[in-house]
C-alpha cells in the first residue's frame, strides 16, 4: 500500500538538526532530555534542556504567544502521564524512528488533554505499563486543527475489555461537543510491547468503547484517519457519533487488523455505532481490512473499494452490512 510522504520542511529528525528550521519560526523552541536534561534549567537550549516532557508542555502554556512553538524531545524512555492542553505547539521526537522515543506511564494516558493547532510527531505513546485499561495510550478529549503522525502506539497490558490505542473524547462520561475538527491522525502504527497478548482491544475510539451514546455532541468533521496500520485484538476503528456529524470526514488508505487471530480484529473493523440508521457522511474508501465483520453501518455510496477478509478467507471488496 502506498503510504502518504509528510514532510518536516528542513528538520532532520535523526539528529534534530535546527538549521534554517521551518517549525517554530516565529515561536519558542523548548528541549527536554539528553545527557544535560533537569528540570532545574531554562529549557531553551540543548544545553540546557529539561528533564521531563511534562516540564516542557507546562513551561509552553505558561509562555506561549501563539506563535507555533516547538518542544524537541531527546530519545529515551519517559515514564510520564503528560497532561495539559496542547495549543499552538509541536511536540515531537528526536530519532530515526518513533521508538527512539517513548512514553510510557506507570499510571494513566501517555498523554490526556485538549489539542488546538497542535501536533505530535515522531513518538511511541503507551498505554499504561500497570493494569489499567480506563485510559488509552492518547487520549485527546478535543482535537481541532490538529495533527497526530508517524507515532507508534503501544499496548503494554493484557488487551482487556476497553483498553484503547487513541480516544477521541473522555474515558468515562460524555462531555458536550466532543470533536475532531480539521485535524488528522496519519502513518501510524500499533504494535505492542513484550507478549503478543499485550494488544490494544481496540485501535481508535471515538467516544466510550462499545456504548451507542447519541445524546452526546459529538462530531467528525473534515478530518482524516488515513495511512495507519492499525492493529488491535478486537475492535479496529469505532465511531460513537451521530449521523450528522462526520461532513468532510474519510476513513481510507489504513490496514486494519490484528498480530494475533489469523490476523483478523474479532469483532469488526471500522463501524459507526449508529442505532437503527446508518451514518451518512463519513466516507470509507481503499483500506485493507481483515476482522470478524469489517465494516458496518456506513452509506453504502460512501465506501467504495476497500479489501475485506473474513476469518482469514480470500479477500473481497466489501459494501457494509447496514442491520
Amino acid at each position: 500500500m502506498r503510504r502518504e510522504q509528510m514532510s518536516i520542511g528542513n528538520l532532520t529528525v535523526d539528529h534534530c538538526s535546527l538549521q534554517n528550521e521551518p517549525l517554530g519560526l516565529f515561536g519558542q523552541k523548548y528541549y527536554v532530555g539528553g545527557p544535560n536534561g533537569s528540570n532545574g534549567n531554562s529549557g531553551l537550549s540543548k544545553t540546557s534542556a529539561f528533564g521531563t516532557i511534562q516540564a516542557a508542555i507546562t513551561a509552553q502554556i505558561a509562555y506561549s504567544q501563539g506563535y507555533g512553538d516547538v518542544i524537541y524531545v531527546a530519545p529515551g524512555t519517559y515514564a510520564e502521564s503528560l497532561t495539559g492542553d496542547l495549543e499552538d505547539v509541536t511536540l515531537i521526537g528526536c530519532g530515526s524512528m518513533p521508538g527512539a522515543v517513548r512514553i510510557r506511564p506507570t499510571d494513566g494516558s501517555a498523554y490526556r488533554g485538549i489539542m488546538t493547532r497542535a501536533a505530535i510527531r515522531n513518538m511511541l505513546l503507551a498505554n499504561s505499563s500497570d493494569s489499567n485499561p480506563l485510559y488509552a495510550a492518547l487520549s485527546i478529549t478535543k482535537m481541532e486543527d490538529s495533527l497526530v503522525d508517524n507515532c507508534q502506539i503501544a499496548g503494554v497490558n493484557n488487551a482487556v475489555e476497553s483498553t484503547t490505542g487513541i480516544r477521541i473524547g473522555t474515558e468515562t462520561t460524555s462531555v458536550v461537543y466532543e470533536m475532531m475538527w480539521g485535524s488528522r491522525i496519519s502513518n501510524c502504527m500499533w504494535k505492542h510491547i513484550g507478549s503478543q497478548n499485550n494488544n490494544v482491544y481496540a485501535g481508535i475510539v471515538f467516544g466510550l468503547t462499545g456504548v451507542k451514546d447519541e445524546a452526546a455532541s459529538r462530531n467528525m468533521m473534515f478530518s482524516e484517519i488515513c495511512y495507519n496500520h492499525i492493529y488491535a485484538e478486537a475492535k479496529g476503528i469505532e465511531l460513537n457519533i451521530t449521523s450528522a456529524n462526520g461532513g468532510g470526514a474519510s476513513i481510507h488508505h489504513n490496514v486494519v487488523g490484528s498480530a494475533q487471530f489469523n490476523g483478523n480484529c474479532s469483532s469488526y473493523g471500522i463501524w459507526a455505532t449508529e442505532t437503527g440508521e446508518e451514518d451518512q457522511l463519513v466516507k470509507v474508501y481503499f483500506n485493507h481490512i481483515s476482522a470478524s465483520e469489517c465494516i458496518r453501518n456506513f452509506k453504502a455510496g460512501n465506501v467504495q473499494g476497500n479489501w475485506t477478509s473474513v476469518g482469514g478467507a480470500e479477500s473481497t471488496t466489501e459494501y457494509p452490512d447496514t442491520n
